[in-house]
């Protein structure tokens, strides 16, 4: 029974992220992140033992999908020059979603706000693509999918 709401709720979470698609590569890793933080933001300590625990084969089942997107996003990123060129794409993509785990992490440590969370997965993800913490939030400005449709 565990697996299955385990594996229900991967489904769930990679369902609510599946369809985001963006020209710029930076603002897909950085919409993927916030999706996911947004589906997981209420449910933190439950997520991460998902994520991290004895059921994470099911998740990686469910999020692989997801995962592929997250690749081939990477892939164009970096073909583009939007991304660090440094890192094969394949790691690269892996160390964006440890990235995001990273902060999902933070979260079940310490109270983080859904703002803050939203901002720490936006800028360690994207630290991690290669962008500095100033182009980060130069793009974050810029773009209204990130900022709340306020963007300049």
């Amino acid at each position: 029974m565990r697996a299955e709401l385990t594996r229900r709720g991967a489904e769930r979470v990679a369902a609510a992220v599946r369809d985001i698609r963006h020209e710029d590569a930076r603002v897909e890793i950085a919409l993927i992140g916030t999706g996911l933080w947004e589906q997981v933001e209420d449910v933190r300590v439950l997520a991460q033992a998902a994520v991290r625990g004895p059921l994470q084969s099911v998740v990686a089942e469910s999020l692989a999908p997801l995962r592929a997107t997250l690749a081939a996003t990477v892939r164009r990123g970096i073909a583009s020059g939007q991304l660090r060129t440094d890192i094969e794409a394949a790691t690269l993509a892996r160390l964006i979603e440890g990235a995001a785990l990273a902060v999902l992490d933070e979260a079940t440590r310490s109270d983080v706000s859904d703002a803050r969370g939203r901002a720490l997965v936006v800028a360690a993800t994207l630290g991690i693509a290669g962008l500095s913490w100033r182009e980060t939030q130069e793009l974050v400005a810029s773009t209204s999918e990130l900022n709340g449709g306020t963007a300049r």
